[in-house]
């Protein structure tokens, strides 16, 4: 009877201990890796949750300051009547500034955001003169991987929910673009990570954001934990792609283990898509 009594204290035991730790509301791991929460460029190390790592080095292409454009590239001023290859008006009416501009051989690739109506990806002529639609979609990142050629990334968080994708982009001799989806991400806004020491490949991730449990004491009002998850894939230059891993970082709150977001990314933590 004595054994059983025991037998059954220690199950009682056991399972209390469990319901309690279910009951717990667990914290993420802290700050892993996100390049795009450094400010600063250079080989980077992205640690997985498995354990394994990878060391990329950011070289996207650094948008030049909006003041350095010598031309008007507000879009929204555009008559009903002039076409630019992107049909809802209510996205031209957020084309009043580039949300990005990048500087190429020939002029500039710009990017403009009219949320959840669309986004579109312009190249100008250096004076602005001449301008071509390369694709119609959200673009926050572009890369270089060739002469003539770019991938670039981007998406849409709306609603909770996000959405991105990957582009490969080509100038023709002509002057025209050809571009090809290379990926469509549902798990959230893509964006370019790095490139990977001598392999002709890129570092792409998605990332989406959650609560990050629990503190005590409580986070102050506006300073509140989140954590932000993100799945990495390597992808070449021929399209070919395969997954890296998931990692996690958290930002925001007061904890020691805290590391706040010092600027937006692609696909990368605090998402301003």
């Amino acid at each position: 009877m004595k054994t059983l009594v025991v037998a059954a204290t220690l199950i009682a035991t056991i399972g209390s201990l469990r319901a309690q730790e279910a009951s717990e509301v667990k914290e993420p791991d802290p700050f892993v890796a996100d390049v795009a929460a450094e400010p600063e460029r250079g080989p980077t190390k992205i640690k997985f949750r498995e354990g394994s790592e990878i060391e990329v080095t950011d070289e996207r292409l650094v948008p030049v300051a909006l003041e350095e454009i010598k031309f008007d590239a507000d879009l929204s001023k555009l008559s009903e009547t002039e076409s630019i290859g992107i049909e809802d008006r209510r996205a031209i009416r957020g084309f009043y500034q580039p949300k990005a501009m990048w500087r190429v051989d020939d002029g500039f690739i710009g990017s403009y955001d009219g949320g959840e109506f669309g986004g579109a990806l312009f190249h100008f002529s250096k004076d602005g003169s001449q301008r071509t639609l390369i694709v119609g979609e959200h673009v926050d990142d572009v890369t270089q991987m060739g002469e003539n050629e770019f991938f670039a990334a981007g998406g849409l968080e709306h609603l909770d929910a996000g959405t991105g994708s990957l582009i490969a982009l080509e100038r023709r001799k002509d002057g025209s673009w050809r571009t090809k989806v290379l990926a469509r991400f549902s798990d959230g806004v893509a964006g370019i990570v790095g490139r990977i020491e001598g392999r002709n490949s890129i570092v792409v991730s998605t990332w989406w954001t959650v609560p990050a449990g629990h503190r005590t004491p409580p986070d102050p009002p506006g300073q509140e934990t989140r954590a932000h998850v993100g799945n990495y894939f390597e992808v070449r230059k021929d399209g070919w792609m395969r997954y890296l891993g998931e990692s996690t970082w958290v930002s925001g709150g007061h904890s020691p283990k805290t590391k706040t977001s010092q600027q937006d990314g692609g696909g990368k933590g605090e998402q301003r898509r």
